[in-house]
C-alpha cells in the first residue's frame, strides 16, 4: 500500500480485466478511481496543514525518553523488550508532512468507494498480490520468510488493510487512519456521481 501504483493502480487493472471490462470502460474506471482520490488528496492536505500533528516517531521519543520499549528493533531484529523509545523507528520512512489525517487511508478509501459504485460486481474483487520470498524492501532477503499472497476479495477489504497498514507501519497513530476513512468516502460518491453524468450525457 506504500506503492500507490502497485495498490491503487494494480487493483484497478486487476478488477478491469477480470470483470471483463471494455477498453472504453477501463478508461473511464481509471479516470473515475484516480479523480476520486485526487480529490480526496486536496481535502486532506487541507486538515494536514490545519492540524499539523506530529507522527509516532516524534512522539514516542519525546514521551518515553530513553525509556525501553517493546518494538521492532530494524531490519532482521524482529521485536525486541527493551529497546530506548529515543530510538524507535517506524517500519516504513515516515514521510515529512503531518501525521493527520492519513492520506494513504483517504486516498484507498475514495478510490474503493468509486469503483465498486462503477463495477458491475459491486464490492467483489478478489485480488491477488504476489510476494516473493526475501522481496521486502525494508528487509531485503529476510521478510516474507515464505512465498505469500494476500487476496483482498471485496474493496471493503482493501480499503480497510489500506488504512490498517499506515499503523501496523508505524507512520500514523490509530485517529488519523479512522477520522480518514469517515472523512474520504464522499470523494468516491462524488466522483462517480460527475463520471456518470458525463457518461449519460447530463454533466
Amino acid at each position: 500500500f506504500d506503492n500507490k501504483i502497485l495498490s491503487l493502480g494494480f487493483s484497478a487493472v486487476f478488477a478491469a480485466q477480470s470483470q471483463g471490462l471494455s477498453l472504453l470502460d477501463f478508461i473511464q474506471l481509471d479516470f473515475l478511481t484516480n479523480m476520486a482520490a485526487f480529490d480526496a488528496g486536496i481535502s486532506v492536505w487541507h486538515w494536514k496543514r490545519e492540524y499539523d500533528a506530529v507522527r509516532p516517531f516524534s512522539a514516542i521519543r519525546h514521551i518515553y525518553g530513553d525509556d525501553p520499549v517493546t518494538a521492532w528493533g530494524g531490519p532482521g531484529q524482529g521485536t525486541v523488550t527493551d529497546l530506548p523509545a529515543s530510538q524507535w523507528k517506524s517500519y516504513l520512512e515516515e514521510a515529512d508532512h503531518p501525521e493527520y489525517p492519513s492520506a494513504s487511508s483517504c486516498f484507498c478509501a475514495a478510490h474503493a468507494q468509486s469503483a465498486r459504485r462503477f463495477l458491475p460486481n459491486g464490492d467483489l474483487l478478489g485480488y491477488p498480490v504476489n510476494r516473493p520470498a526475501g522481496s521486502s524492501r525494508i528487509e531485503p532477503g529476510i521478510t516474507p520468510a515464505v512465498d505469500t499472497t494476500l487476496v483482498f476479495d471485496t474493496w471493503t477489504d482493501f480499503a480497510a488493510d489500506c488504512g490498517q497498514s499506515r499503523v501496523w507501519a508505524g507512520v500514523h497513530f490509530q485517529s488519523a487512519v479512522d477520522e480518514s476513512v469517515k472523512l474520504c468516502d464522499v470523494f468516491g460518491d462524488l466522483a462517480f456521481e460527475y463520471v456518470d453524468s458525463l457518461i449519460d450525457g447530463t454533466a
